[in-house]
């Protein structure tokens, strides 16, 4: 029986390539999604939140916020803090989110990217109400009275 010399040397099966090329795709998709790690994010252009190891020793209130697609942690919060003290926002969220924070001298909007944590702080030196909400979903988160 004769064989065809382009026969014999034959190169990887079929299977093998189909088996390269899903290894390669799953490992470009494990890469282009970081890894499976998340880390601090930075603020949105304008604004002067810092990255969580930015302040570890944060002599204020502080303020720890966790949203996800449907609820928000706070809800409603009532506090009462003194005027020209620190306040610490601690934002942790899972998709895009803006929130708002309005007050005496006070008009901020503070945008965070998914899966990520950042802080925002502000001190308000007049006294009044501060309102920090959110966007989606829609809630305010706190009400801080300044006194």
């Amino acid at each position: 029986m004769a064989h065809d010399a382009s026969s014999a040397v034959a190169g990887p099966s079929r299977v093998a390539l189909r088996a390269v090329a899903l290894t390669m795709m799953l490992l470009g998709a494990w890469l282009l999604s970081g890894c499976g790690t998340t880390g601090p994010v930075g603020p949105a252009p304008g604004s002067t939140a810092e990255p969580e190891s930015a302040s570890p020793s944060f002599d204020g209130v502080k303020i720890e916020i966790f949203i996800d697609a449907q609820s928000v942690t706070p809800v409603d919060k009532q506090m009462q803090i003194a005027t020209g003290r620190p306040v610490m926002l601690v934002i942790r969220t899972d998709h895009d989110v803006t929130l708002h924070l309005k007050g005496p001298e006070l008009d901020r909007s503070v945008y965070v990217e998914p899966l990520s944590v950042i802080n925002s702080a502000f001190v308000v030196d007049q006294p009044g109400t501060v309102t920090i909400t959110c966007e989606d979903p829609v809630a305010t988160i706190a009400t801080l009275t300044v006194a």
